[in-house]
């Protein structure tokens, strides 16, 4: 059952209320939010209010799809029997993949700051379990007050991984193992939420990037410039740093990318896409890039095409981590993940 639907809508921003719980569903095939999606964010039988809003930041045809169109579904009494959802075990709604410096291993982060690790990627703690080497209890976690929307990992000069990020949509940033707090912009007024954020070569630095364009330097991480303040024709969707320049690239909805001392490798801004762009991955020795649509096709640019998920009837891909140079993972909001080009998956 559909809680709420739209007709052939690629994008929309949806704002679920639960008794207060604030978060943002993926939205399903053709723009509806599914009652089970719902579910997930429930932990406990009961009854319900719910609220929905939208605001349709890419549409598709018809009257109901007209970019900037909003609302809201009123409050809905939803009954929950038993438990369908848990916010405990990484998976649903995750938000964000992240590969070691090695490329070995990887971390899947969801919306409530829960870490689930693959492959060798050591655990440093997450929003329910702030301290690992403590147990996970009340006064060992925390609730970030918006939705996690990216994670990065941090190491030393050897490039041995000390810890990660994870990134807020209000630009809050939380620093797990020795990985050093090095500012955010939490509490500042932005004009459109954080959608990721990157690592500096060094491993001492990260950048945030907006939906806008905006973007924000913390450590040793250098301006390069960025599309703050600049028409685009679609919201910016991710970035990835380049480690042979010490620059940057950021991609948008539609595969428009933009370089900042970076060298442009190409992109899909002119073409038609069957699904928008979600999130972009740069190889490990900064020699391109690629990137993914929430259908799983993914587009290579001066980096060899292992395989996809596009035409598979896949919905809902939200991120990938690069493999070395010539592989990735693909990872769904649902938590289920791919690999391709010799990527280990266990």
């Amino acid at each position: 059952m559909n809680f709420y639907h739209f007709a052939q809508t690629a994008n929309i921003h949806w704002t679920l209320t639960i008794r207060g719980l604030t978060g943002v569903p993926p939205s399903d095939t053709n723009g509806a939010v599914a009652t089970p999606t719902i579910l997930g964010y429930i932990v406990t039988a009961g009854t319900y209010m719910v609220s929905l809003t939208w605001t349709i930041i890419e549409g598709g045809p018809g009257h109901d799809t007209t970019v900037g169109a909003h609302g809201n579904t009123g409050w809905v009494t939803l009954t929950v029997p038993n438990c369908t959802g848990s916010v405990a075990n990484g998976s649903p709604y995750s938000v964000a993949i992240a590969s070691t410096p090695t490329g070995r291993g990887f971390w899947v982060v969801n919306r409530y700051g829960r870490v689930k690790t693959y492959e060798n990627a050591p655990f440093f703690g997450d929003a329910a379990q702030v301290d690992p080497g403590e147990p996970a209890s009340p006064s060992n976690s925390f609730t970030p007050s918006q939705p996690i929307v990216g994670m990065a990992p941090s190491y030393d000069s050897s490039g041995n991984v000390n810890g990660y990020w994870l990134d807020a949509a209000d630009g809050g940033i939380f620093a797990f193992g020795t990985a050093p707090f090095y500012g955010s912009m939490g509490g500042q007024p932005l004009n459109q939420p954080m959608v990721g954020m990157a690592t500096t070569p060094d491993g001492h630095g990260y950048w945030l990037v907006a939906a806008d364009g905006g973007l924000f330097a913390f450590g040793d991480a250098q301006f390069y410039g960025s599309m703050g303040g600049k028409p685009l024709n679609k919201p910016v969707v991710g970035m990835a740093s380049d480690l042979a320049t010490g620059g940057y690239w950021l991609v948008a909805s539609d595969g428009g990318v933009f370089s900042f001392n970076a060298p442009f490798e190409g992109s899909t801004g002119a073409i038609q896409l069957n699904r928008p762009i979600v999130q972009m991955a740069a190889a490990t020795d900064g020699s391109g890039y690629r990137f993914v649509a929430s259908d799983g096709g993914v587009f290579c640019f001066n980096e060899p095409f292992a395989g996809s998920w596009g035409g598979a009837s896949i919905t809902n891909v939200v991120g990938m981590a690069p493999y070395g140079t010539q592989g990735y993972w693909l990872l769904r909001g649902t938590g289920s993940i791919a690999s391709f080009g010799g990527a280990p998956i266990g």
